[in-house]
């Protein structure tokens, strides 16, 4: 019998770091990915800025595992 082995994928074997964002490949739509918490700390302290002016975050999609999530920036 031959064991199926999982492949390992960054986004869904458990959070990214804290701080960490990832590029998801959408520069055009302005998306990343990161951790619930990084994501909580971006929303209170009022991160990020583009081009000096508050910028809206928005969950988009939750990635597999629930870990981590894909943010689009809006400005």
């Amino acid at each position: 019998m031959i064991a199926a082995t999982p492949l390992g994928h960054p986004l869904s074997d458990g959070p990214l770091p804290d701080g960490m964002i990832m590029d998801v490949g959408l520069e055009h739509y302005n998306e990343f990915a990161c951790s619930r918490s990084t994501l909580a700390t971006m929303v209170s302290t009022g991160i990020p800025n583009v081009d000096g002016k508050q910028a809206r975050l928005q969950v988009m999609q939750e990635c597999v595992g629930g870990h981590n999530v894909i943010v689009k920036v809006w400005a």
